[in-house]
């Protein structure tokens, strides 16, 4: 019940605004200390103890290993790229680690996150250690509770950004490439604007109902990008492309949160993956659940590889992205020609168009 549960995380938004900065100044000498007074707090404060009580029941996965969401929320500092891989993505996200290391000479630290060693073996987990420096390799199982996240496939991507012990957070799907250094995207306007940066996807199926009425039925309060979305006004079935996502989560922890729950195991089951392509959607949609703010990069999404045989105006091969300033910044797909259509040969990468 969709409608439902958007009217809880809106509940579950203002309580949280109201017992966070009660928790702050609680005399705990560390966060252990503190959910152990706020807990002796909530025994005299109906609201504190609904709130906890509210917070296992929507977000149950956070309190593993702590009480509440604050003692993960205190944690975070800095700024990083966080990618997801297993065995099948390891040879992209090692060439997308390498560029941007070694071509793109970023300093940035790196958090790769997988889920257990049955997903990521110990001896790729060494490799990638050890390939580059600030390097750092994470089972996201042990950081939130995968019997109620039970994750696989798209829906790690989120749970990994909050699990990240950044407070500034990039993530990078493991085939995408920079042609930037990627920091200079925590510059970008919108994000300092709203602390959450999405890209828009390609322009396809127009027509498709599906996903606007839904909206329409189960968020009936939403932004006003939503109602002028290319989804909403049926131009499109796709409207992010979450190859690359930024947010903050000192100020957007909230919105991450309500992405994370449409990518939990019952949510994405019956509703998230059935009704859009994967975990795509949820960020936005996840957003407007909670009602945080949000901006798309004002580019839409262009192409980058080779002109076509039978049309020298037209080029064919992976999504290129650009920044506010429409330069060129980054594609997804990798460097195949179409590895999904499993033509392996190496894709030429001498033009660009925009979107």
């Amino acid at each position: 019940n969709f409608p439902e549960l958007a009217r809880a995380e809106k509940l579950y938004k203002s309580l949280w605004n109201h017992v966070q900065p009660i928790y702050q100044k609680l005399a705990g000498r560390n966060d252990r200390d503190k959910e152990k007074e706020l807990l002796q707090l909530a025994k005299t404060r109906p609201e504190i103890d609904f709130f906890l009580r509210l917070e296992r029941r929507l977000f149950p996965w956070v309190q593993y290993a702590r009480r509440s969401s604050f003692s993960l929320h205190s944690t975070f500092k800095g700024r990083g790229l966080v990618f997801c891989a297993g065995n099948g993505q390891f040879e992209f996200v090692v060439t997308s680690i390498q560029a941007i290391r070694s071509r793109l000479k970023s300093t940035l630290p790196i958090q790769i996150f997988h889920m257990g060693d049955g997903d990521m073996s110990p001896a790729r987990q060494d490799y990638l250690r050890q390939m580059a420096a600030d390097v750092e390799i994470i089972d996201v199982t042990n950081i939130l509770d995968n019997d109620y996240m039970r994750l696989g496939g798209w829906s790690i991507k989120p749970f990994a950004m909050l699990a990240s012990s950044f407070e500034e957070v990039m993530f990078v799907d493991a085939d995408a490439y920079f042609l930037q250094d990627p920091a200079v995207l925590f510059q970008d306007p919108g994000y300092l604007a709203t602390g959450a940066l999405f890209f828009y996807d390609r322009t396809l199926f127009a027509g498709w109902t599906d996903g606007p009425n839904w909206l329409k039925a189960n968020i009936p309060i939403v932004s006003s990008f939503s109602r002028i979305s290319r989804m909403f006004r049926t131009k499109t079935a796709h409207e992010q492309e979450s190859g690359v996502v930024l947010i903050n989560k000192r100020t957007r922890f909230l919105g991450l949160m309500g992405t994370c729950k449409m990518n939990g195991k019952w949510e994405r089951d019956l509703v998230s993956y059935k009704m859009f392509h994967g975990d795509k959607e949820t960020f936005w949609i996840g957003f407007e659940m909670v009602q945080e703010p949000y901006v798309f990069m004002r580019n839409y999404g262009g192409v980058i590889g080779e002109l076509r045989p039978d049309n020298q105006k037209s080029v064919c091969g992976a999504q290129l992205h650009q920044d506010y300033r429409g330069r060129p910044l980054w594609w997804n797909g990798g460097l195949y020609r179409n590895k999904n259509a499993g033509v392996y040969r190496y894709l030429q990468f001498d033009y660009w168009m925009t979107g």
